[in-house]
């Protein structure tokens, strides 16, 4: 197959080329003439060179320190925890019924009573150095 090759002298290829340089400095003389005002107010928005005054003093290092903590309650997080926890007991109540503590305090002495029952074993196989040991898990899923 053969290329062919493109004839640049037909009209359809040099109008154009005649024809943009023409156009394209017609455009931008008349973006010059319609917006001068606006390159006149960024004229006007220039740097300000002066910083203004200042009114107040400027202060030492230990001053503006001592400036700082001035303004400070002077409290930390550890001040008046005793005080925090009676507030808290004092506002918060149980809402259990009778019953319920009754049933709680139950429990509780049963708790007591086992954890004394393996207390006054293991004191027996201690003393009688004999072969049962009381291990310790025995313990711990009573506490």
């Amino acid at each position: 197959m053969k290329a062919q090759k493109i004839n640049f002298k037909q009209p359809k290829y040099i109008m154009p080329l005649i024809i943009l340089p023409f156009l394209v400095f017609i455009i931008y003389i008349l973006s010059n003439l319609i917006s001068p005002e606006q390159k006149q107010e960024e004229k006007l928005k220039e740097l300000s060179t002066s910083l203004g005054e200042v009114n107040s003093e400027i202060l030492s290092k230990n001053d503006a320190y001592d400036q700082f903590y001035e303004l400070r309650d002077n409290r930390s997080m550890l001040d008046d925890l005793n005080e925090d926890e009676e507030l808290y007991k004092k506002e918060f109540s149980d809402n259990l019924s009778d019953e319920q503590k009754k049933y709680i305090d139950s429990l509780e002495f049963v708790r007591k009573k086992e954890l004394e029952k393996l207390k006054s074993l293991q004191q027996e196989n201690n003393n009688d150095k004999t072969t049962r040991p009381c291990f310790p898990l025995q313990l711990a899923h009573l506490t």
